[in-house]
């Protein structure tokens, strides 16, 4: 998983949950079983530094063309931009409200601890992680839920690094199995089918509700998908502060003149 994706590092804290959580198993327990995984976990380490130290290839820096945090003009700003990104990302994971194929420069602004998306934010994830650490006994798979969540995200909201996005629908990925495991285990804990043993029971007719509420907007947002010009199209109004989607959608516009003058003039000075 390592030598494919830099993010499966965030798994070793995952596999610490499940333990102690859902397994309940003791602390020396828990210490047995990721010895294995943190001596992994420490040979790709040292290997990543090595092949990053002796490439013969420049390091890699961001513009704001890449992430528009860059473009934020301090590290404080940068982290509370961050921060609403996070909760872009919470609010997406229960609701896919908006999609898009880029939010690049300047569709995330640059934000402030002043401001209300911040504070929003900040005040969200405290709830979150409170209901997450001081329920863990009673609602062990609640805490899970939310914690998977939390440590899944941590790299992609460019709180603690830059990477080389703003943000991305595709990096909720994995996050939004933690929001699933805590959707799924609500609908069986008050319909009071938790120990349901069949499919026949009170949870799932919420269940298709959801089904197809979600199958609906998954089945409307892949006809944007059908082609580049379709996808260009679409999400200009979307993300329309972008400048790439601006550009991409330009070369719809270029890409199909008409024949007639005056329609072709309109249509490049649209371009």
């Amino acid at each position: 998983c390592l030598l494919s994706k830099e993010g499966g590092i965030l798994y070793l804290p995952v596999f610490v949950l499940i333990l102690f959580l859902l397994k309940q198993n003791s602390i020396i327990d828990i210490a047995k079983k990721t010895v294995p995984f943190i001596g992994v976990t420490v040979v790709w380490l040292a290997y990543h530094q090595w092949v990053i130290s002796n490439s013969p290839s420049a390091r890699i820096t961001y513009s704001y063309w890449d992430n528009s945090l860059v473009a934020c003009d301090s590290a404080a700003s940068r982290v509370a931009t961050g921060i609403s990104i996070l909760g872009r990302y919470i609010l997406k994971s229960f609701w896919p409200y908006e999609m898009s194929y880029d939010y690049s420069y300047a569709q995330v602004p640059c934000e402030t601890f002043a401001s209300l998306n911040v504070l929003t934010t900040l005040f969200a994830a405290i709830i979150l992680i409170a209901i997450a650490l001081l329920w863990y006994k009673k609602y062990p798979v609640i805490s899970f839920g939310i914690l998977f969540f939390f440590i899944t995200s941590v790299l992609f909201i460019n709180v603690f690094t830059l990477i080389g996005a703003t943000m991305a629908d595709r990096f909720l990925f994995a996050p939004v199995l933690g929001t699933i495991i805590c959707i799924t285990w609500l609908i069986y804990k008050y319909t009071n089918d938790l120990n349901a043993k069949t499919w026949q029971h009170n949870s799932i007719y919420v269940i298709i509700i959801v089904c197809l509420l979600f199958g609906y907007k998954t089945f409307s947002r892949n006809a944007d998908w059908k082609n580049d010009n379709s996808i260009f199209t679409a999400d200009v109004k979307v993300s329309d502060k972008s400048a790439r989607t601006h550009y991409n959608y330009a070369t719809v516009l270029f890409s199909d003149l008409p024949e007639d003058e005056t329609k072709k003039f309109t249509r490049l000075d649209s371009a």
